[in-house]
């Protein structure tokens, strides 16, 4: 697909408002600027497309896929913890569950009852067992303690919740031996709040650090329904039963 082909795909995101529009030629596809992820495929790959439409992303398109096919075991009246979520992903949560509570270690994210300043890595104000759905988006891309957020995450779930986390692909390894590696963050002006580091991880230090957590972890490879891209995303579920 082309950045003029027309979009003949539906938005799962802002369908049906839009889908008139959509359908008698709105451009295609907008190549998102200054991106660095890169998704499954080639390394020529486009690195990712905006919606023309909402100006949704491919990871927030396909992680409304995938909570809709979590629909199945979430209950709709139950709570869900958002770490750092675009205002796409808060929106559909906020219409899924009954509460949503939404934190960010930097920036509230448009959102103001956002709970800024939250480390995933240590939640002493979060009560364990409180959440039903964990969800986090190119976000443990910064976390370099890999294990000790996916312990607190698995801490702070209900037995048979779910922790649901996209990893941009730029930043998986697929050498066997890989674990992490950090790029320490850049300086920043006085006053702008500090950069994070950013981390790669090797594919199957990933899974084992969340099954080292208690997880069962599923990888899913969801298609993006506006552009054809494949992103991953992954499911670990807290055991109904934790010894």
């Amino acid at each position: 697909m082309t950045d003029t082909e027309p979009l003949t795909r539906t938005c799962n995101i802002c369908q049906p408002a839009v889908q008139p529009a959509l359908d008698e030629g709105l451009s295609g596809v907008v190549r998102a600027p200054a991106v660095p992820e890169r998704f499954k495929g080639p390394a020529e790959a486009p690195t990712d497309y905006l919606c023309p439409a909402c100006s949704s992303r491919a990871r927030t398109r396909t992680f409304a896929s995938l909570i809709s096919q979590a629909r199945a075991f979430l209950p709709s009246e139950g709570h869900a913890l958002l770490v750092a979520g675009l205002r796409h992903e808060q929106r559909l949560l906020r219409k899924r569950f009954a509460r949503l509570t939404h934190v960010s270690l930097q920036g509230d994210l448009g959102d103001p009852g956002c709970i800024v300043g939250t480390d995933i890595r240590a939640m002493p104000d979060a009560p364990s067992g409180a959440f039903d759905l964990a969800a986090a988006s190119a976000v443990l891309d910064h976390v370099p303690e890999l294990d000790r957020a996916f312990a607190e995450i698995q801490r702070v779930l209900k037995p048979g919740g779910v922790f649901v986390f996209h990893i941009a692909p730029g930043h998986i390894l697929y050498d066997p031996a890989a674990t992490v590696r950090v790029r320490p963050p850049r300086e920043t002006a006085a006053g702008v709040e500090p950069a994070l580091p950013t981390c790669s991880f090797g594919r199957g230090f990933i899974e084992a650090s969340a099954r080292a957590a208690g997880f069962e972890v599923q990888a899913h490879d969801l298609r993006d329904p506006v552009s054809d891209l494949v992103v991953g995303w992954w499911l670990a579920r807290k055991p109904l039963a934790v010894s």
